[in-house]
Formats: structure tokens, sequence, C-alpha cells
């Protein structure tokens, strides 16, 4: 996976606080804490709203407008070209999304996961954001699993499995008889086995 290009200096400055996440009553604004203990107002600069589809629609959607037809897909490519950066550190062991002083949004994920964990991190943090997520929590090792203890993670967990593996690259990888076995998928696709067959199971279902 390709590095990611780190923040890190406004970062540490922000990692006093339990969560460095997206605030906000629904508005464009974001209430900032100033080193002085006054607030300011930061107006965020959100990208596409997608909160009235499905995750798995509106990930479909991403991919339709910002994909650019190659496998596999790169969430961080996306997020690049929605004007969001993403930010690794490392010994973080936790992920976040938040607004950063001048509006623009940050995806942080932690440089010693795995990549395929990272690759999902970045399309997990794209899912709160896109859906408007106001308040993401942060997320902890259990936000990715099958039953995540918050919905919206649940919603984002959707949204970046749709992402990372396409409903017509799926099928085409299925039925095109191109790919040899199902190992050949998983690295064409790069991700998990596990998430493969999750996305497999979906797409029977949908038939």
């Amino acid at each position: 996976m390709k590095s990611f290009a780190a923040d890190t200096a406004e970062l540490m400055n922000r990692m006093g606080a339990e969560g460095m996440q997206m605030q906000g009553d629904g508005s464009n604004e974001r209430s900032n804490g100033g080193s002085n203990g006054e607030s300011s107002n930061v107006t965020v600069r959100w990208p596409v709203d997608l909160s009235h589809l499905r995750p798995e629609d509106a990930a479909e959607w991403v991919v339709a407008r910002y994909g650019d037809g190659a496998m596999p897909i790169l969430p961080e490519k996306i997020a690049e070209q929605m004007g969001i950066r993403v930010c690794a550190l490392a010994d973080h062991h936790r992920h976040s999304v938040y607004a950063g002083p001048d509006g623009g949004l940050r995806i942080v994920i932690d440089t010693n996961g795995s990549n395929h964990r990272k690759r999902f991190a970045v399309a997990h943090g794209l899912g709160h954001i896109l859906l408007r997520h106001e308040h993401p929590p942060l997320e902890a090792w259990n936000s990715f699993g099958n039953h995540p203890p918050d919905p919206r993670d649940h919603a984002a967990n959707m949204f970046a499995a749709s992402l990372l593996v396409p409903t017509e690259k799926l099928r085409w990888c299925v039925t095109s008889g191109w790919m040899r076995n199902v190992d050949h998928i998983v690295k064409t696709l790069w991700v998990p086995l596990e998430l493969l067959e999750f996305r497999y199971q979906q797409l029977l279902r949908r038939r």
C-alpha cells in the first residue's frame, strides 16, 4: 500500500483530547477549543452528502463517480479527490475522523495495522464523512467487527465493504471466467477473504 501523507505536527497538537472528532449540531460550523480556552467556529468543508442513501448504494455511487475502472479500489485516492486528507500515526491504535482548523476533513489511521486494515479504515472513515456522521465514535479495535457497538459504525462498515468490493467488480470476477480461483480474486481486489465472502453472500441475496 502506498505510504500516507502524514500531518504529524498538527495531529500531535490535537492528541490531548479524547477524540479527534467532527463536532457540530447539523450546521457547517465546528466548535474548536483554542489554547486560551475560548472557542472559535470553523466552517467544515463537507464533500457530497450521501446521507439519504443506503450505505451500500452510497458506496456504489462513489465508485461510479470517483473510480477509474481499475482494480483494486484505492480509497485513499478517492479521499484525495474529495479533498479529504488521510493521515497516519504510529502507535495510535485507534482511528478517527475530524475537521482540521482549516475546515478540511481528515481521516486518521494507525500505521501499525495490516494493509487490509488500513485500506478498510480509510474506506470506513469515508463512510462516516459521506453519510454525514457528525459525531463519529473514536474507533476502537472492535469498530470494524460484524457487530460494532455503534450503529454508525455498522453503516460505515457496510459502506466500506461495498466500496472495496463493488457489486459489478465482484460479479465480473465471479462470472467472467478470467479469475482462476478465490485467491486470485482476493489478490485482485486486495481485500481479506472474510470481506470477499461477506460481499459474495450479499450478492447472492440480491439475485
